[in-house]
């Protein structure tokens, strides 16, 4: 799926969003994902032009082949150059899995309060292999996006957890108590990370279609997030059975799908996640 770039917001809608995050200052998206993204849709480039856009950073290069190479993609053989990659993915495929690497890139690190990196990533993993599976089945269109959408949904909790002491309990109730995020969010500061995830892909100028199905990840408007990104974005960093059932409830009452494929969706997706989720860590 072509993925069509948006506009940055003015800079008052950028001070809106640094002052909700409570920073100075917001972190500038890598210049080579910018180069390569604007390769890729350049409908005159080439797989060479791609990889010459790549090649100034090797390592961004490395990143992308262990992605594409990953159990989230599964390729037929083992894929080892930039020219390979476009022929088996496609220029749609990889342009996401720039956009993922660009944005794991960007996100914070280190020690933060309530934050356990290796937890979110895992999570993000199995939302992103959950959600490509559900697009195979349900629109095929959406596979691309719904990968990047379902692994980067919640791409703003680690920015709020750096930036606001606040912000601290709110993931404490979320991951040890099983409460709704989204909802506690709403309460405390009239926001939530899933809008602050779209303003912040406005901000960089990433795509329309994925800014929109981040922000829409919670809702049930599909013309903003395709639907397998909303079957799979209720998986958290903690595993609930009743989080799997609703799941299976919703797939199956609302697409037709049994619920014994359902399942093995989501089982084989928690496998695919581990691979994927350790290539961001």
């Amino acid at each position: 799926m072509a993925l069509r770039l948006r506009k940055k917001k003015d800079e008052r809608s950028t001070s809106e969003l640094q002052s909700v995050l409570q920073t100075s200052e917001l972190p500038t998206f890598p210049i080579v994902v910018i180069r390569t993204l604007e390769a890729l849709r350049d409908p005159d480039s080439s797989a060479a032009d791609v990889a010459a856009a790549l090649s100034v950073d090797p390592g961004l290069t490395v990143e992308l082949l262990k992605l594409v190479n990953s159990a989230g993609y599964s390729p037929s053989r083992p894929v080892t150059s930039v020219d390979q990659a476009v022929a088996v993915a496609g220029f749609g495929a990889i342009e996401s899995m720039v956009l993922s690497v660009g944005v794991g890139r960007v996100m914070p690190r280190g020690e933060i309060e309530g934050m356990d990196h290796s937890r979110f990533w895992q999570a993000a993993g199995r939302r992103a292999t959950t959600a490509r599976a559900f697009a195979v089945e349900l629109h095929p269109a959406t596979i691309s996006l719904s990968f990047t959408a379902g692994l980067l949904q919640d791409m703003a909790v680690p920015f709020l957890a750096a930036n606001r002491p606040d912000y601290a309990p709110l993931l404490q109730a979320w991951n040890d108590e099983g409460e709704d995020l989204h909802a506690l969010e709403q309460s405390a500061f009239g926001w939530n990370h899933a809008t602050l995830g779209e303003a912040l892909c406005i901000e960089w100028g990433l795509p329309e279609s994925l800014a929109e199905a981040i922000g829409g990840h919670h809702d049930r408007d599909q013309a903003r997030s395709p639907v397998a990104v909303q079957l799979a974005s209720p998986l958290r960093e903690i595993e609930m059975a009743s989080v799997t059932e609703a799941i299976v409830a919703r797939a199956t009452e609302e697409f037709g799908l049994e619920a014994d494929r359902v399942v093995a969706i989501i089982e084989q997706a928690e496998a695919d996640a581990v691979e994927v989720a350790n290539l961001f860590l």
